[in-house]
C-alpha cells in the first residue's frame, strides 16, 4: 500500500513521523508533496523519501493508494478531488471543506471515481466514541435528552501567523476560508456531539442554529470564542469555545439519555451513569494519535470498505460554520478586558464565564 503525504508542515509533521517509523512490510511512504516546508525533511531525505512541489509532479512519476491530505483546509476540495482522479483514495484532515458547495464537488467525485474522502476528525475514529455511538443506537441509554459541551485553550501569536497566514482568516487569496476555533483545533468537539446523534455509524445529525454569539479578542477576521445552542435530531444541544482565555478548559460534557448521563472521568474516559447507579467506562477518545485514523483507510482500501467518517459524515458541521458565518456578526470583545502579553492575548476572567454560561447554557452576554 503505497501512501502519499500532502503538506508536510504543521499537523502533517505527525504524519511524518507516523510513516517514517512504520514496520510494516506492506506500507511503502511513497512519496511528500511540499509547497514550503517540510517536517523531519533531514530524516525524509535520509530515508529516501522524494519530495515534490506539485501533486502533478508526483504523480507524473508515482502512483499511491492513499493520499493523507494535511494543507490549509481551503485547498481539501482541489487536492483531494485531483488525487481521485488519479486513482487514489484520500484521508482529508479536517475540516472537509470551509463550504458545502466545496463538499457537494468532494462528493460527486467520489461517486465519480469509486473512491472514498476520509475525513480526519479523531473523535470519530477513536475505540471508545465509536463503543458509546454503538450503544446509543442500540438503545443502551434511551433516548437522547440534550448535549453540551465546553472546552478552551488559548491559541498564541505564532499560532495566527503560521504557515500561510490562513489561521483566523474569512478569506484567503479569493478562496474562503472560515478558520475559527470552531471549526479547526475545537471543531472536534461540536462535531462530536452532531456524529453521536447520526442515526448510522457513518452518519452525523444536521444541526439548526438556534442562538450563537461570536467574540474576537486577538486580530484576526474571524472569531476566536463562541458560544451557541443548536437543535439537532429533535434535541437542544450547547457548546462552548475560545482560544482567548488565561488557563485552559479541558474537554468537558455533559450527554443526558433517558436512562443515563454521560460525562468524561478525570482520566478523560467517557462515563456512562445509568438511573439505577450502574456505570459503564469507554476508553478516552483523545490522543488516539494520527495511527488509528490512517490505518483505517488502509484497511477499508484492503477491504472495500469505507471509513466511518466520510465528506458526508462531516457535512453537518460545515453547514453548522456556514450558517454561522452567514447569520452571526462578531464582537470585539471590549480593550479594558484584554491584556496583552508577550506572545498573546488574553482575557482574563474569560474561562470562569465560559463556564458559568456552560453551567447555565447561555450566552457569555446573558450572564
Amino acid at each position: 500500500m503505497k501512501v502519499l503525504l500532502v503538506g508536510p508542515g504543521g499537523w502533517g509533521r505527525y504524519f511524518v513521523k507516523l510513516l517514517l517509523e512504520n514496520t510494516d512490510p506492506e506500507i511503502v511512504f511513497e512519496g511528500i508533496v511540499a509547497r514550503t516546508s517540510c517536517a523531519m525533511r533531514e530524516e525524509v531525505e535520509a530515508a529516501g523519501i522524494p519530495i515534490y512541489h506539485s501533486l502533478e509532479e508526483f504523480y507524473a512519476e508515482h502512483t499511491a493508494d492513499l493520499a493523507i491530505i494535511c494543507t490549509p483546509s481551503f485547498l481539501h476540495c482541489e487536492q483531494s478531488i485531483y488525487c481521485l482522479k488519479q486513482g487514489t483514495f484520500v484521508l482529508c484532515e479536517k475540516p472537509a471543506a470551509p463550504t458545502t458547495e466545496e463538499c457537494e464537488k468532494m462528493m460527486a467525485a467520489e461517486q465519480e471515481t469509486g473512491k472514498f474522502i476520509g475525513i480526519g476528525f479523531n473523535l470519530a475514529y477513536a475505540p471508545g466514541t465509536l463503543a458509546i455511538k454503538k450503544d446509543i443506537l442500540d438503545g443502551v441509554f434511551g433516548k437522547p435528552i440534550r448535549m453540551k459541551t465546553v472546552i478552551a485553550g488559548n491559541r498564541n501569536l505564532a499560532y495566527y501567523g503560521r504557515g500561510s497566514g490562513y489561521a483566523g482568516c474569512i478569506s484567503k487569496n479569493g478562496h474562503m476560508v472560515l478558520d475559527s476555533v470552531a471549526s479547526n483545533a475545537m471543531a472536534h468537539y461540536v462535531f462530536n456531539m452532531l456524529y453521536l446523534l447520526g442515526d448510522a455509524m457513518n452518519t452525523s445529525a444536521m444541526p439548526t442554529l438556534e442562538q450563537c454569539q461570536c467574540l474576537r479578542a486577538n486580530d484576526i477576521e474571524n472569531y476566536d470564542t463562541c458560544t451557541m445552542k443548536l437543535t439537532a435530531a429533535g434535541i437542544p444541544l450547547y457548546f462552548a469555545a475560545s482560544h482567548a482565555v488565561d488557563s485552559a478548559i479541558d474537554y468537558t460534557f455533559c450527554f443526558a439519555f433517558e436512562k443515563a448521563t454521560v460525562t468524561n472521568d478525570a482520566d478523560g474516559n467517557y462515563l456512562a451513569t445509568f438511573k439505577d447507579g450502574t456505570v459503564k467506562t469507554y476508553p478516552d477518545p483523545r490522543f488516539t494519535g494520527e495511527g488509528i485514523k490512517t490505518f483505517a483507510c488502509l484497511d477499508a482500501i484492503k477491504n472495500g470498505t469505507t471509513p466511518v467518517c466520510t465528506v458526508n459524515t462531516t457535512l453537518p458541521h460545515v453547514k453548522l460554520i456556514e450558517d454561522i458565518y452567514h447569520n452571526i456578526p462578531i464582537t470585539n470583545f471590549p480593550e479594558e478586558e484584554k491584556v496583552y502579553e508577550e506572545e498573546r492575548i488574553i482575557v482574563p476572567t474569560l474561562t470562569d464565564r465560559l463556564m458559568k454560561a456552560y453551567e447555565k447554557e447561555c450566552m457569555l452576554s446573558e450572564l
